[in-house]
């Protein structure tokens, strides 16, 4: 059986102030039987120097001389004497413990008691009696004359009062305990209430997230251990959330890698089956023919020459891939001068722009240094000033820019072609894309500018395309600059 923590506190508080009453009561009663024990105690006392000081004045008062000699004869009227001045109902006993007279007719006192026995052996004593409702004490005080025991005066008094008013003292106590204990008790569960109710909330809270909802809002304001809790609470909620987001990410991250990796994989074994193909078609078609088809020995030949050098560049370019992949520029980077870089590229792309009836205007900014490696930057700006080339409407012009602005080399590639069509930009830095519909001629791997990204990536730039569709493409690379 479960129990919650405001039942367990119940019955804490419960059993805590119930024991604590029980102790109260036993001890009270305990002080109250013991101060009623003196007080009885105190009279016997008291009466004890009383019988003395009224046997001695007898004596003297009636001129008897021998108490020993003449008791047998006095009893009667010292006991009457001593009963009124002690205003007390009782008798007299021999020394040998038999009663000497019964003015009131007594029967109790033809017992003979444990306090009667101590007197007889000249100790004053008493013995208390509880008959229901009643209290009584036994008192019997030994009378000595010249230290010799002339009898026993004996006598019963009623302590009924002195024990109802002790009783009376508890019962009132024991209400007044219950009492505060019920009101302790009630305040008690009303603190705990309190204290509970926002547990309770981050019970629930506790119980929402594990399904999966984060979207809680955490009303729980006291300034207490419980509020910061309830902070901590918070923090952790947050924490979780973005943990699990991040887990999300990275799992579609994973998925994008992998689909990528597949179709990366896809398309490379395209790419190597096709001039594969068709080397192994015209071999087989030159091993079938007479050699003296000197015309088709040689178209053969030259089929075969070209797709083995566009395997030979797909074969390069994914070692480049690999090595860019692996953190491996191959020389180290130290501080070049870009702007050098970037105009002797326009240099040399110059005869194949003149070839495709293109020019190349270039406005570079002089003495532009960054930290890189020259044979990667060099073989970015081929890429992109070739490929402005190849996308150029004939008799068009490519723009090179190149300026410093806030700590950055900012480098644009402009032709003024058809463009690059919008549902194909965000596809242009993937792995063998090729615009068919814009390309002038079916050269290239389309991986050029996928290992572009790669190297300007690895220099801590930025490369993006701005685009008009049937005006031209606008090619932006970022790289920190160097002093």
């Amino acid at each position: 059986m479960k129990f919650s923590i405001r039942d367990k506190l119940i019955f804490s508080y419960t059993l805590l102030v119930g024991i604590s009453f029980l102790i109260m009561i036993f001890f009270i009663n305990k002080s109250i039987l013991r101060n009623n024990e003196n007080i009885i105690l105190n009279d016997l006392s008291r009466i004890d120097k009383n019988v003395k000081i009224y046997t001695e004045q007898y004596l003297i008062i009636n001129d008897i001389k021998d108490m020993n000699s003449e008791f047998t004869k006095i009893h009667k009227n010292f006991l009457e004497d001593l009963n009124q001045k002690l205003v007390e109902r009782g008798v007299l006993y021999f020394d040998g413990g038999k009663i000497a007279n019964d003015t009131h007719n007594m029967d109790i006192y033809s017992e003979r008691s444990e306090a009667l026995q101590l007197a007889l052996k000249r100790k004053s004593s008493c013995s208390i009696y509880f008959n229901g409702e009643y209290v009584t004490a036994d008192f019997s005080i030994p009378i000595i004359y010249k230290n010799k025991l002339i009898g026993v005066y004996r006598f019963l008094k009623d302590y009924t009062k002195l024990y109802q008013s002790g009783y009376f003292i508890i019962r009132s106590i024991s209400i007044f305990a219950l009492i505060t204990g019920f009101g302790i008790i009630v305040i008690s569960l009303i603190i705990s209430s309190k204290m509970l109710k926002p547990l309770s909330k981050l019970r629930d809270y506790s119980i929402r997230m594990a399904d999966g909802d984060f979207d809680i809002e955490v009303d729980i304001k006291s300034k207490d251990e419980i509020g910061d809790l309830a902070q901590q609470f918070t923090k952790m909620r947050h924490q979780i959330h973005s943990q699990i987001k991040a887990i999300l990410i990275s799992h579609e991250k994973l998925s994008r890698i992998e689909n990528y990796r597949k179709q990366f994989f896809d398309n490379v074994t395209h790419e190597l089956k096709t001039p594969l193909t068709i080397i192994s078609g015209f071999a087989q078609m030159i091993e079938d023919t007479d050699y003296s088809d000197r015309e088709l020995l040689q178209r053969g030949i030259s089929y075969i020459q070209d797709e083995s050098q566009r395997l030979q560049r797909l074969v390069q370019k994914l070692l480049d891939i690999s090595r860019h992949n692996l953190g491996n520029t191959g020389d180290t980077f130290k501080i070049l001068c870009i702007s050098d870089l970037i105009a002797s590229v326009c240099e040399e792309m110059e005869v194949k722009a003149k070839r495709h009836e293109v020019t190349i205007y270039r406005d570079i900014e002089y003495n532009m240094y960054v930290n890189g490696n020259h044979d990667d930057l060099k073989s970015v700006f081929i890429n992109l000033i070739d490929n402005a080339i190849k996308y150029s409407f004939e008799s068009t012009c490519i723009e090179v820019t190149a300026h410093k602005a806030e700590g950055q080399i900012k480098i644009i590639a402009k032709d003024y072609g058809r463009g690059i069509p919008e549902n194909l930009l965000d596809k242009v830095f993937e792995p063998f894309f090729r615009d068919k519909v814009n390309l002038k001629t079916e050269e290239g791997t389309g991986l050029g500018l996928f290992i572009t990204k790669q190297i300007i990536d690895n220099h801590n730039g930025v490369i993006f395309i701005t685009n008009i569709e049937h005006q031209g493409t606008c090619v932006h690379v970022h790289i920190p600059a160097e002093s």
